[in-house]
C-alpha cells in the first residue's frame, strides 16, 4: 500500500505544480499585454509632445511676428507726429544744410521713425 500513496502523492503534487505553472503563464500573458500597452501608450505620448512642441514653436513664431507687427504698426502712427517735430525743429534752426542737419542729429530718435517707417503706411 505504500507505492499507491507515494504514487498520489506525486500525482497530486504534479497537478498542483502544473495548475501554479498555468497560473503563472497566465499572468505572464497579462503582463506581456500589459506591457505591449504600455509601450503603445508612451508612443503615442511621444508622437503628442512632438506634435505639442510644433505648436509651441509656431505660436512662439506667431508672437514673436506679432510684436514686430504691434511694433511697425505703432511707429506708423508715430511717423506723422515724427514727422512735424523735424519739420518744426528744422524750421528753428535754419534753412542751411548745417542747420538742418544739425536738427536732425539732435533727435536721431525721431529722424530713425520718419525713414524707417515709409510714408504710405501711414
Amino acid at each position: 500500500m505504500l507505492a499507491p500513496d507515494c504514487l498520489y502523492g506525486n500525482v497530486v503534487f504534479c497537478l498542483v505544480a502544473e495548475v501554479e505553472i498555468n497560473k503563472l503563464r497566465t499572468e505572464e500573458a497579462g503582463l506581456r499585454d500589459a506591457l505591449l500597452k504600455m509601450q503603445a501608450l508612451n508612443e503615442g505620448l511621444g508622437q503628442d509632445k512632438i506634435e505639442l512642441n510644433r505648436i509651441i514653436m509656431h505660436l512662439e513664431q506667431e508672437k514673436a511676428t506679432l510684436q514686430v507687427c504691434g511694433i511697425f504698426y505703432m511707429l506708423t502712427y508715430l511717423r506723422q507726429p515724427c514727422q512735424n517735430y523735424m519739420d518744426t525743429k528744422i524750421l528753428n534752426y535754419g534753412t542751411s544744410y548745417k542747420q538742418r542737419t544739425q536738427a536732425k542729429k539732435s533727435d536721431s530718435l525721431a529722424y530713425f521713425i520718419i525713414f524707417l517707417v515709409p510714408s504710405q503706411f501711414n
